[in-house]
């Protein structure tokens, strides 16, 4: 069976409150179209109104065919990063606003809880002790296991869009703006920074506060419900994955799953890796591997050490969103570090560092041990050493690239 004749679903048109008004002909719609269809139940509250809808004995009908599977153990991905009444959050410490952490949130006693849901089947109509046993029997011989792998699956795709999607970020960012603010900010609008602090933990820095006048507290509030849209987004994508079904999307996820594919289209074809790279060496004037053979020649030992740099990582992962990213932007960022660098130059420590010298967007300083041999002080030395790690992405291309190169003889 494809994947396409599979489905895993919630029926629901609305909600009042909290209070799911459930959809029957969408469980009929869903069961005709399709050769499997999983009812993702919310507390079984679906069994209720289509007893009422279709009546006991066509329910029990419908269940003792086999069509109908269901599942009935609720997954979200949860931010806990305040949650100090967690334990694990005792031990961690609890995050500062504007820092997250997002876990899978389960069912601890999933038993319990289904026969707590059980409550929920007892339709207005008159069902004799009979049959209503009977209807808990049916429902619960039709409920499915959930497949242990979903949640880690969610979380390193969270994982990854958080770090290496910052496309997806804004856009997700931009929708909470509007569900919490009622405001249309563009994305491309919107700066947000992250960075790992944890497996789970994350913090970020945007221009909400300065760019539409909020405190730390709605800003945090939009942030968050920015990224457990990206939650949601990559719980689904893995529920497909592990059901081996599809999933109904909401308008707003379907936006952003559509990014989510941008995002992994240009990951799967690697010639789009190479045309941004390519791109960017033609804007800041610095050579390509074309002319290696016959203008350059590479230093090796240099390449697999840069190869294997932190600042190559970084610029790895900012090159996929190379494309959000203009010709001006590119070249500031790569003259930042210049004008870093003749700062320390025109210093009284650094004087020394006019010695280093390296082609490509001119005075470059070595690394800290570089400097301590050049008769610098260790405080001088760690001053630099992380004055010019501040921006990996700009180091990597101003100074560690243009390093291989070495002119033909």
């Amino acid at each position: 069976m494809s994947l396409k004749e599979k489905i895993i679903a919630r029926c629901v048109k609305d909600y009042a409150g909290n209070e799911p008004i459930i959809d029957v002909g969408s469980i009929f719609l869903k069961l005709l179209l399709f050769e499997s269809f999983i009812l993702d139940s919310i507390r079984l509250k679906e069994f209720k109104v289509l007893v009422e809808a279709i009546g006991i004995e066509q329910t029990l009908l419908l269940l003792d065919s086999g069509i109908l599977k269901i599942n009935c153990d609720p997954l979200t991905i949860g931010q806990t990063g305040q949650a100090g009444i967690l334990e694990k959050r005792k031990k961690k410490g609890i995050l500062p606003l504007g820092s997250f952490s997002l876990d899978l949130i389960q069912m601890a006693d999933k038993k319990a809880f289904i026969s707590d849901c059980l409550r929920n089947i007892r339709p207005r109509i008159f069902v004799s002790r009979k049959d209503f046993k009977k209807l808990k029997l049916a429902i619960v011989n039709k409920l499915i296991v959930t497949p242990s792998g979903i949640g880690k699956d969610a979380l390193i795709g969270i994982r990854t869009d958080l770090l290496g999607n910052a496309n997806l970020i804004r856009k997700s960012i931009s929708l909470s703006i509007l569900s919490h603010l009622n405001k249309k900010i563009p994305p491309d609008s919107l700066s947000v920074k992250v960075e790992q602090i944890d497996d789970n933990d994350y913090r970020l820095e945007s221009n909400l506060e300065k760019n539409l006048m909020l405190s730390k507290v709605d800003a945090h509030k939009i942030l968050e419900r920015g990224i457990l849209g990206i939650g949601g987004l990559n719980l689904k994508i893995a529920t497909m994955k592990h059901f081996d079904a599809l999933t109904g999307f909401k308008e707003q996820e379907v936006y952003l799953f559509d990014e989510k594919l941008k995002f992994l289209f240009n990951r799967v074809f690697p010639h789009e890796f190479e045309r941004r790279f390519t791109s960017l060496l033609s804007i800041v004037d610095l050579p390509n591997f074309d002319g290696v053979g016959t203008e350059f020649t590479i230093n090796i030992e240099k390449f697999l050490k840069i190869r294997d740099s932190q600042e190559c990582k970084e610029f790895r992962s900012w090159l996929i969103n190379l494309d959000q990213i203009d010709e001006k932007e590119i070249k500031e960022r790569i003259l930042s570090l210049r004008a870093k660098v003749s700062r320390l130059i025109s210093s009284k420590t650094g004087t020394t560092v006019k010695t280093l010298v390296i082609s490509g967007i001119g005075l470059i300083p070595a690394p800290a041990a570089s400097f301590i041999g050049l008769g610098l002080d260790f405080l001088s030395s760690f001053i630099a050493d992380k004055f010019f790690k501040k921006d990996g992405v700009a180091t990597f291309i101003g100074q560690q690239y243009p390093s291989i190169f070495m002119e033909k003889q």
